[in-house]
């Protein structure tokens, strides 16, 4: 669920925003993920550079990371670094020709920051995210959703055809809404964007 911004392959080369990290809820013994990110790609295609912050419930306790993913390796969960709910997390995707840079700031422990320098000659650059999923794992299909209340990204932004320009000023915007796998209700509700770089 969140915001996907499209346009021509090659047309974006940076995305960013800002959230705090959200307080799950009770933890049972199931395995329940939510992951919040900033990132190119994803949308209609299978080539990804995200970065953000994971909560899930793991063996019946609520855990926090940052992480990044960077097509075509797997994602990376950086497990030495302490995220915990209220921190004020800042994260940006940054390209220049095929040069990548990922980079998540956390405000609140400025030592659990992390920038990832990185290249990719295939991705297609096509569109820009803000969103918060659960975790798809190849084995078993999606995750179930862990109880994450309510996460606002604020100071969402993204460079369009050499134009910085925000979630609401960028021509093709999609709101995107969660839905179970069933394809039967809802399972995260994306608002209006408010006023027009964050959205809840």
């Amino acid at each position: 669920s969140g915001y996907a911004a499209t346009g021509a392959t090659g047309s974006f080369t940076r995305v960013s925003g800002s959230w705090t990290v959200s307080r799950l809820g009770r933890c049972s013994g199931e395995h329940q993920t939510s992951t919040q990110w900033v990132g190119f790609d994803g949308f209609s295609n299978g080539t990804v550079e995200q970065a953000g912050t994971i909560s899930m419930c793991f063996q019946g306790r609520a855990v926090y990371y940052d992480w990044y993913e960077m097509f075509p390796t797997d994602p990376v969960t950086v497990t030495v670094h302490r995220v915990v709910p209220g921190d004020k997390i800042s994260a940006s995707v940054t390209r220049s020709r095929a040069a990548y840079r990922l980079v998540v700031i956390d405000a609140t422990h400025r030592a659990d920051s992390f920038s990832v320098g990185t290249r990719c000659r295939t991705c297609l650059n096509d569109s820009a995210e803000w969103i918060n999923e659960r975790d798809l794992f190849a084995s078993s299909g999606y995750s179930p959703l862990s109880d994450y209340g309510t996460w606002k990204l604020t100071n969402g932004a993204a460079t369009q055809s050499g134009r910085p320009l925000s979630i609401g000023a960028l021509p093709n915007v999609d709101n995107i809404t969660m839905i179970d796998a069933t394809d039967s209700y809802n399972l995260a509700i994306t608002s209006a964007l408010l006023p027009r770089n964050s959205f809840t």
